[in-house]
């Protein structure tokens, strides 16, 4: 499990001069995509199976079928972050999947994520946040 933000976002959000639910909503949204683009695929089903939720953890779980082919297929991604609801700049946003196998995948158990994806896009964005406010 990924841990917080080291770092304020309102103290982000006041050096970039847009208001923290912005600030909020653009990060998650930024993660949500960067841990999908890192997720390696065999059959789309652990892409398919990350979630995103305010205040509420979504433990579903994609089927082969509902996530998608390995080529060409249409991932859920983006249909989650259109039914992403927030108008609270203080609220938990979960990214989740409760996939059998994911934390082996996140321990780095693929070789096309060696590193994992949830850790590498916290830091990621973690470093971007550090590096704007300094």
């Amino acid at each position: 499990m990924a841990k917080p933000f080291g770092v304020s976002i309102d103290e982000f959000a006041k050096v970039i001069g847009v208001d923290i639910l912005t600030v909020k909503k653009k990060l998650a949204f930024e993660a949500f995509s960067r841990v999908i683009q890192k997720t390696p695929v065999l059959t789309g089903r652990a892409r398919g199976s990350w979630n995103i939720g305010v205040g509420k953890i979504d433990l579903s779980i994609a089927t082969v079928e509902s996530s998608g082919a390995r080529k060409g297929g249409h991932y859920k991604g983006a249909e989650k972050l259109n039914n992403y609801s927030d108008n609270d700049p203080f609220s938990i946003v979960y990214i989740t999947n409760a996939l059998e196998y994911i934390e082996a995948l996140e321990s780095g158990h693929s070789d096309q994520a060696p590193n994992g994806m949830v850790e590498l896009t916290m830091n990621e964005l973690e470093t971007f946040i550090k590096e704007i406010v300094g």
